[in-house]
C-alpha cells in the first residue's frame, strides 16, 4: 500500500502514460523474439516512458511480491 523507499501511498495512484508503457513493453518483447522476456521501462520526466533494457532471463519473483502466480494471468492473455 506504500512505496518501500519513500513511504508514499500507492493505492489509487494512476500510472502516467500507462498505455504507452504497455505498448513499449509489447513491441520490445516481439522485437526480441525470445518468447519470454522481462522489459524494464523508465518514466523520464521530460521524455515519458523509455525502454531501459530487455532481459532474456527475467526473474519470476514478482509472483512472490504479488502473492499471486503468473499462470492464470498468462493463460488469460492467450499465451
Amino acid at each position: 500500500t506504500h512505496h518501500g523507499d519513500t513511504d508514499a501511498p500507492l493505492l489509487g495512484h494512476i500510472m502516467p502514460d500507462w498505455d504507452q508503457v504497455l505498448d513499449i513493453g509489447v513491441k520490445a518483447a516481439h522485437m526480441a523474439k525470445l518468447g519470454y522476456v522481462g522489459v524494464d521501462i523508465v518514466l523520464d520526466k521530460h521524455h515519458g516512458p523509455m525502454l531501459l533494457e530487455i532481459n532474456a532471463r527475467p526473474g519470476i519473483s514478482i509472483q512472490i511480491a504479488n502473492r499471486q502466480g503468473l499462470k492464470a494471468r498468462i493463460s488469460s492473455m492467450g499465451l
